[in-house]
């Protein structure tokens, strides 16, 4: 339960970083989060950590 209460605040304040996003990163994160969780799903991994990583890489290559 702690868990949960703490990865709950980190996305919220994860989340209040993205307000000088522009919509192509928000997209690509959102892209990035979803391709990440379902490989994650898939290759029994966890689908929290792939969103997380995914979301990243795909915030971080959108200016690419």
């Amino acid at each position: 339960m702690r868990l949960k209460i703490i990865s709950g605040c980190v996305v919220l304040l994860a989340l209040g970083a993205c307000d000088n996003f522009d919509n192509r990163t928000a997209n690509r994160a959102a892209t990035g989060a979803t391709i990440g969780a379902i490989g994650a799903a898939i290759v029994s991994g966890n689908p929290i950590k792939g969103a997380v990583v995914g979301g990243a890489v795909g915030a971080l290559t959108s200016k690419y």
